[in-house]
């Protein structure tokens, strides 16, 4: 069977691999040859262009997350090359989250409060919350 990649939008940074690809394995993508640099398994993800640490990693698209080193195209997009831009990792526990910009960077999170939230039991569906009006005589 023949290797193949699959590029889901124009701009994406990345492509899928359609089945099993082997380390080595050479690929003619949009008339460019792409050296797939780790075996790949049918779904996961390889950069067709460098992917600078802290730049946005494009599938579909959209933003999928953030590159956390510098990604060489031909290398596989994964969990060790890649975070989310929208959730705390292990490795960032204690910082800010990342928000995904419109730049080509990922910017800091302005820190989030609960302000104006009420998450008491009376704020509950089918509960008045708030002070009781009183009763008109």
């Amino acid at each position: 069977m023949k290797a193949r990649l699959i590029r889901l939008h124009p701009s994406d940074n990345v492509v899928v691999a359609s089945g099993t690809i082997p380390k080595g394995t050479v690929v003619k993508l949009d008339r460019v040859r792409l050296t797939v640099t780790s075996n790949l398994r049918m779904g996961h993800k390889v950069a067709v262009r460098p992917i600078a640490e802290g730049e946005k990693v494009i599938k579909y698209g959209h933003p999928i997350g953030i590159a956390t080193v510098n990604i060489e195209p031909g290398q596989w997009v994964h969990v060790h090359n890649l975070r989310s831009g929208y959730i705390t990792t292990r490795e960032h526990r204690g910082t800010a989250p990342m928000i995904l910009s419109s730049s080509n960077r990922a910017a800091p999170a302005e820190p989030r409060t609960t302000t104006g939230v009420d998450s008491s039991p009376s704020s509950q569906i089918g509960e008045t919350a708030g002070p009781q009006q009183p009763a008109a005589d």
